[in-house]
């Protein structure tokens, strides 16, 4: 796993990712649910980005070529990537919109989740991150990676992996990390990994997984 505090060196990046708020969560609001859709962009060098979404892949996986061992972006054939928004409100105004929200997130990898539907194969991205981009204080939403992988079989689901997902049923240690404005995670998502309650604030989300091969079956292709 990979920390990098004040990620973004840009001001005005940062300040154009703050002031665009709103286009950069823009969900799917499925009855008023905050609910992130996956979308797919082949990447810089193939396809010009379209929207502040993927300007900050592009600003992401550039300054990743800077940290050595980081990650091999040759493999990389494409990203998969959406949003997150987690707080102890139950509702909050974006886009003009009430939408109601959920303060935690429970166990869960990041994979081909259309191979493993239709196959029971497991396949994960070359890499996945999660940035925080809104400068905001959140108690509390801890990004926890536990020190399994989901290719044990005896806890292969999250079934396996927590009671009713509220009490976990397997000793395993726990790496806790603070969402941080302008913080970059990145970390093998076949580890268990979920989103600790917040207690107060809100937690601004961008998650990014880079893959070896396209899934866009279970992904969008942003036109706008």
């Amino acid at each position: 796993m990979i920390v990098i505090d004040n990620f973004i060196k840009d001001k005005d990046f940062l300040k154009e990712l703050n002031d665009k708020k709103g286009e950069l969560f823009n969900g799917t609001y499925g009855n008023k649910l905050y609910h992130h859709s996956q979308s797919w962009w082949e990447g810089y060098g193939k396809e010009k980005p379209k929207n502040i979404r993927q300007r900050l892949i592009e600003y992401i996986v550039k300054e990743l070529n800077r940290y050595p061992n980081s990650i091999d972006i040759d493999k990389i054939k494409g990203f998969e990537y959406w949003t997150h928004i987690h707080s102890n409100k139950q509702t909050i105004i974006l886009n003009d919109e009430e939408i109601n929200l959920d303060n935690n997130l429970e166990w869960h990898t990041n994979k081909d989740e259309w191979l493993h539907y239709n196959t029971d194969k497991l396949k994960y991205p070359i890499f996945s991150s999660v940035f925080w981009p809104i400068e905001t204080e959140v108690e509390g939403g801890y990004l926890e990676i536990s020190s399994v992988k989901q290719m044990d079989r005896q806890i292969k689901t999250r079934r396996n992996m927590c009671r009713e997902c509220k009490k976990e049923i397997h000793k395993f240690e726990v790496e806790r990390i603070k969402s941080v404005y302008n913080r970059l995670v990145i970390f093998d998502s076949s580890y268990w990994h979920k989103v600790d309650e917040v207690k107060n604030g809100i937690r601004w989300t961008f998650v990014l997984d880079g893959w070896d091969k396209k899934v866009s079956r279970r992904s969008k292709l942003e036109k706008e």
